[in-house]
């Protein structure tokens, strides 16, 4: 049994610190904990964690990994698509850099990889 929390940084936000239950589980969990985020937790919870943090991606990487995801063995409909990849590639990595300068907007890896499917 693994207990996996997805968006646990948006109860950071929560007048009620629900995540303040978690603090004696953390100490010595009885199962393992998952805790996704696209959001930092504070100090006092990721120090009983390990912190995998992943850097911004680059254009091009944007552009590689939507042709990954899309990807097609048919020359014809790989040429289609690739007329509207890197039009979007550019408007998700122009939001991404917006969202540096807006502190409270965020958007993750995993919607630039919802909205290409």
């Amino acid at each position: 049994a693994v207990l996996v929390l997805d968006e646990i940084g948006l109860a950071e936000f929560s007048p009620d610190l629900p995540l303040k239950v978690l603090h004696y589980m953390l100490v010595d969990p009885p199962i393992p904990i998952i805790g996704v985020s696209n959001w930092t937790l504070d100090a006092a919870k990721m120090n009983r964690a390990i912190c995998l943090s992943r850097p911004s991606p680059s254009f091009d990487s944007l552009v590689v990994t939507g042709k990954h995801i899309i990807g097609s063995k048919d020359k014809h409909l790989a040429n289609y698509v690739s007329t509207w990849l890197t039009p979007m590639a550019t408007a998700y990595y122009n939001l991404l850099e917006v969202g540096k300068k807006k502190k409270n907007m965020f958007f993750g890896m995993r919607d630039y990889y919802s909205m290409l499917k």
